[in-house]
């Protein structure tokens, strides 16, 4: 019984979800004609209308969001460690950004027209070649006006530990003398569950729909979002990634 009752909530839950997440990629669609009337105004929406969308996603998971620190805003460059796809929603639902993330998704049925209507830039992490181009997109996107949220670890971390930022996102940063904005994110589930390693963070084969449900199943749970005091700046892109490593290590004691 207990279970048909746990299965039934997750059924729900994803649909509620997914009808919320169409609405809101349609009516992103919908307004994108304003850039070439007012870039501003559209680019002020878009952060808008992923907060608004990422809130109500969230909501329908039953996920409760606790955000340390103030973020930022108008346009930035910002990194954080990388534990679950969920971290995407967590980030989208504070700072409105645009991400920047594994070419693969952009194949997933849904998620990836909803991606990219979200703005997503898409990278093949196995071609070197493809850094420079998604160097110049993210650099673009930044310049027009909009936040740019980076995983460095290179993809969600499989050891339970934050993995050694990779320096190659923050190298648009170095040139441009731009500061770089960081935070950490965790998350907890109820007494009584699985831990968020178990149940929350995405590790080794597990397809995303099966991640998925397994949070779904859950009563509720909890993302911390701790942001960095200051962004840092460095004319060394790998000075700047080991100290955002550490900057966000620490920050994940803090809220251990």
């Amino acid at each position: 019984m207990l279970e048909t009752i746990l299965r039934m909530r997750a059924v729900c839950r994803l649909a509620l979800v997914v009808g919320w997440s169409v609405v809101m990629a349609l009516a992103r669609v919908a307004v994108m004609p304003l850039r070439l009337y007012d870039p501003a105004a559209e680019i002020a929406l878009h952060q808008r209308m992923m907060k608004v969308w990422a809130r109500g996603f969230l909501w329908g998971f039953g996920m409760r969001v606790n955000t340390i620190g103030t973020p930022p805003t108008g346009a930035f460059l910002f990194v954080a460690n990388h534990w679950t796809w969920i971290d995407v929603v967590v980030l989208a639902s504070q700072l409105g950004t645009v991400f920047l993330s594994k070419a693969e998704v952009a194949k997933y049925p849904l998620i990836g027209q909803m991606a990219g209507a979200a703005g997503t830039i898409f990278i093949t992490r196995e071609s070197l070649k493809d850094i420079k181009r998604v160097q110049d997109k993210v650099e673009a996107s930044i310049k027009r006006g909009h936040g740019v949220a980076v995983f460095p670890e290179g993809g969600t971390s499989q050891s339970g530990h934050t993995e050694k930022f990779r320096p190659a996102m923050l190298e648009i940063a170095v040139r441009n003398e731009w500061p770089v904005y960081y935070g950490a994110i965790q998350y907890r589930t109820p007494e009584g569950y699985p831990p968020a390693s178990e149940v929350i963070e995405w590790r080794g084969p597990v397809p995303l729909l099966t991640n998925a449900l397994a949070v779904l199943r859950l009563p509720h749970s909890y993302a911390t979002l701790k942001l960095g005091d200051e962004p840092m700046r460095s004319s060394d892109r790998k000075e700047l990634a080991e100290r955002l490593t550490e900057a966000v290590r620490e920050n994940l004691k803090a809220i251990a």
